[in-house]
């Protein structure tokens, strides 16, 4: 039995291409994001492990999607796509093969969870573009189209019996389409765990039956390995074994990376591999979608320290090699947890 299904189609590294010049936030978002991931996989022999096992993914159909947008976001991303490109929303431009690759992204997320129920596989990773966690009920926004991670839920819930889900977002920049579409939702503990930003605050905690099941911790900007863990171990780990979810799901962003160009953090593959370890002694089994990262090194860096994580490999990735000697700022850390311990007491008594 395979320990880990890897998701991905060659259509991830070649279409959807931008043309917007950088700085703009749109041409970071690249096929040579998995074009190259998977080169680097190939060359350090990762993908020939006996112990994974690559799935190739569908389009997912309008109901599938339906289950968690309007009708009018489909048919605009279609509609815009078909007439060649356009903006969809705020930082979310199409091109010609968007709503191809967008639907095709959350089959893969769909495909993600179903084969952990299906094939007795104990982990997924989706290798899948466009991003989705910025994709609410009705918006594209922030790179994103469709919100891959919460059409893999409903999916779960609708045919397959699921009923109490984790979703752990890590990547730098808060999801807010997730935490808009579960925000009332008792069913869905979502803890987003991102650089400080305007939103995305400990105050926004849910609303009705799911007040206090959205958690947010915002980090102080250039936040570190021992910062990340530390917050990890003291907000996570005790929300996650006192939910007790029947699947875990992970937004995996791997913008939080010191060498990324659009996130603030310090992070290094050390982060996320000694994350994933931690995952992988909590819950037997769990399912990690890609969001953002947007760095052509660090990215295939960070999603190798990851798998080789959940295939109990030995990996030394090279950024360790030339990461400066970043402040630990755990003193700011601490305050941040401090106060979001305040808020939580008041729904989790494990505070």
């Amino acid at each position: 039995m395979a320990k880990l299904g890897l998701i991905f189609h060659e259509d991830f590294s070649m279409m959807h291409s931008q043309t917007v010049p950088r700085p703009y936030l749109e041409s970071f978002e690249d096929p040579n994001r998995l074009k190259l991931t998977i080169d680097y996989l190939d060359k350090n022999s990762i993908l020939k492990n006996d112990d994974i096992c690559v799935f190739k993914p569908k389009v997912a159909e309008s109901s599938d999607l339906l289950k968690v947008h309007s009708p009018y976001l489909l048919q605009i991303v279609e509609n815009i796509s078909e007439r060649g490109g356009g903006e969809v929303g705020n930082s979310s431009l199409a091109s010609e093969d968007t709503f191809h690759l967008s639907c095709l992204a959350a089959g893969g997320a769909m495909l993600s969870s179903e084969i952990i129920v299906k094939e007795n596989i104990n982990f997924s990773f989706a290798l899948i573009r466009p991003p989705g966690h910025h994709a609410g009920v009705s918006r594209a926004a922030g790179l994103c189209f469709f919100n891959n991670i919460a059409i893999a839920v409903e999916n779960l819930r609708a045919n397959y019996g699921f009923q109490k889900f984790l979703i752990l977002d890590f990547d730098t920049h808060f999801g807010d389409g997730t935490s808009e579409i579960f925000y009332s939702d008792p069913s869905v503990l979502y803890i987003s765990f991102h650089e400080y930003e305007e939103r995305g605050f400990f105050d926004e905690i849910g609303h009705g039956a799911g007040e206090g099941l959205n958690i947010n911790l915002p980090l102080p900007l250039g936040t570190s390995d021992d910062g990340f863990i530390l917050a990890f171990e003291s907000i996570f780990e005790p929300l996650a074994k006192s939910f007790n979810p029947d699947l875990m799901l992970i937004s995996a962003g791997f913008d939080g990376h010191f060498a990324d160009p659009v996130g603030n953090m310090n992070l290094t593959s050390r982060a996320y591999e000694i994350v994933t370890k931690k995952i992988k002694e909590m819950k037997k089994r769990a399912v990690f979608i890609l969001e953002g990262g947007y760095s052509l090194i660090a990215l295939p860096i960070s999603i190798a320290a990851v798998i080789s994580a959940l295939i109990d490999v030995e990996f030394t990735p090279f950024d360790l090699r030339f990461a400066p000697s970043f402040p630990r700022r755990i003193e700011k850390v601490e305050v941040v947890l401090k106060e979001a311990y305040s808020f939580l007491s008041d729904y989790w008594d494990i505070f």
